[in-house]
């Protein structure tokens, strides 16, 4: 809504004045979305074969969807297994996985070819904009249980290029599709401790996502965000597909690379005025370029900072105080670095503490 207001005192070229204050307001056009949504990718893609049979199907649209009341009855897989189908959505609310299999083993049916229909009205845009259209994904189990089976196997390396393997009990994870929050392992495997190798025989043939988690505080359970050390085939943000048996001029072996997180811990001092828009942020190697490994704002002067979850590597720190609140670094704003700047290398696991930057105002001029 704009609103106008004329004071009492607006007079006209011959100095008449208005006399009474004027006020009037309207609202201007409200450009609606009216773009369907689409469907970005599907897992298994349609026509595929020898999918395991403990696969669910997973659909990933382009935006944010909700679904309507009728959205788990439209889905309609044929042939329909015992048991309802159940759905789950990511955080942004743009990934659905769809459980086809039984409630009591989610397993689909060996040897069996699936269609499943997505019909668009099942699910529309904040805006209310159902699907371009309808939907379908076809594709065929493996034969039996028995049969497609196939041998997962490889390594696991450091973090870094003489980075140990982290201590503790570790394990490797397949998973069937590439939303591994919440889903259950397809397989596992542990991990040598005396050559970091793995092995798993025995899998479907198809494509998994593999992860590796070592037990590091020894609590018998696996926790990534709890600070159990991790690799994967890929990184977790994106998990890449590994097919067995795989294709010609693959790898035959899967190395997943480690990730014991590491982090950088200090203090900030700001001599100026006292605000609570200070930054911190590290840099990888040795050059203040791209985006930054690590960044944690809204500080004030003198409060200890932690920049977590860094891999092993070189890196420099730098703070200063974000006077517009824009989140990007400006040479004119208030500023300070670690050293000139000093290097931290950091191990695998390893806390650097004792991190202090003294921020001053820029020279004048």
């Amino acid at each position: 809504m704009i609103r106008v207001r004329v004071g009492k005192d607006a007079a006209d070229r011959g100095g008449n004045q208005l006399g009474r204050e004027v006020e009037w307001s309207f609202i201007t056009e409200v450009r609606l979305d009216t773009i369907p949504p689409r469907l970005k990718d599907v897992e298994p893609d349609s026509g595929a074969v020898q999918v395991p049979v403990s696969s669910d199907i997973v659909f990933t649209f382009n935006e944010t969807m909700i679904a309507t009341d009728r959205a788990v009855a439209a889905i309609y897989p044929d042939p329909d297994p015992d048991g309802d189908g159940r759905v789950r959505w990511d955080r942004s609310a743009r990934v659905l996985t769809y459980d086809l299999g039984p409630a009591e083993d989610d397993t689909l049916d060996a040897g069996q070819t699936y269609s499943i229909y997505l019909p668009r009205f099942a699910f529309h845009d904040r805006e209310g904009n159902v699907l371009r259209r309808d939907y379908q994904v076809v594709f065929a189990t493996a034969e039996s249980i028995d049969s497609g089976r196939c041998r997962l196997e490889g390594g696991v390396g450091g973090g870094g290029a003489e980075a140990d393997v982290p201590r503790g009990e570790g394990w490797v994870v397949a998973y069937a599709g590439p939303e591994i929050v919440g889903a259950r392992p397809a397989y596992m495997a542990p991990i040598a401790p005396e050559t970091s190798a793995w092995q798993i025989d025995g899998v479907v043939c198809g494509t998994y996502y593999l992860i590796a988690v070592w037990d590091s505080d020894g609590d018998r359970q696996i926790d990534i965000e709890g600070g159990d050390a991790h690799g994967a085939y890929g990184t977790l943000e994106m998990l890449l597909p590994f097919r067995v048996p795989p294709e010609a001029g693959e790898p035959r072996e899967v190395e997943l690379l480690a990730h014991d997180p590491s982090a950088i811990v200090g203090n900030v001092i700001y001599v100026g005025e006292r605000m609570e828009r200070i930054t911190v942020e590290a840099f990888q190697d040795t050059v203040w370029q791209g985006e930054p490994a690590a960044r944690v704002g809204g500080l004030r002067t003198g409060e200890r900072f932690v920049l977590d979850d860094l891999s092993v590597g070189t890196y420099i720190v730098r703070a200063y105080v974000d006077i517009n609140a824009d989140g990007i670094f400006d040479e004119s704003e208030p500023h300070g670095v670690y050293g000139a700047p000093r290097l931290i290398d950091l191990a695998a696991g390893e806390d650097h503490k004792g991190v202090l930057i003294a921020i001053g105002d820029p020279p004048a001029g």
